[in-house]
């Protein structure tokens, strides 16, 4: 559970308040009594930045995503994906596919460039730059199956197309 600063708050000055009765009864001067608050006030501070930096794990169990990872149930992961990934903007921008216009057979060229725009974006992320599934999925903003489906069809599609071409 994490550190819940309103309700937190609210009971240290609720301590304060009876503290700070108590101390004036028995006789101390207001300056001490900042002072005190001053440093619980610190302590509480510090406190509350620890308990939002850190975290309980509870007994971490992995499950094998059918690619031999299984990083995205890390519980630390999932806390701190955003500031460890990078936008697609931010690494890679494909300008363009001119690897199309280089393929030097005749039927791959023909195959290739039927399929759409955004399939021979992903071809180029997957095959040539070697992006894994996941990395191109963060940085398309959709999930790891609608990656691995569009994947799946391009290579159904490829397939058939030669399978076609060849008979």
């Amino acid at each position: 559970m994490g550190f819940n600063n309103g309700s937190e708050r609210k009971k240290f000055e609720a301590q304060w308040s009876r503290l700070r009765v108590e101390y004036a009864a028995c006789g101390m001067d207001e300056s001490m009594m900042i002072a005190m608050y001053e440093f619980d006030r610190q302590t509480f501070n510090s406190d509350r930045r620890y308990a939002e930096h850190t975290q309980t794990f509870s007994r971490q169990e992995f499950s094998d995503d059918g690619d031999g990872t299984s990083e995205d149930s890390s519980p630390l992961l999932m806390k701190f994906l955003d500031s460890l990934s990078a936008e697609a903007g931010d690494t890679y921008q494909p300008k363009g596919i001119s690897w199309v216009e280089e393929i030097e057979s005749e039927n791959l060229w023909e195959g290739v460039s039927k399929l759409s725009d955004s399939d021979r974006k992903l071809l180029t992320l997957y095959v040539f730059y070697g992006y894994s599934i996941t990395e191109i999925a963060r940085m398309q903003g959709v999930t790891r199956p609608a990656v691995s489906k569009r994947l799946i069809r391009v290579k159904r599609f490829l397939k058939k197309f030669f399978s076609r071409v060849t008979n």
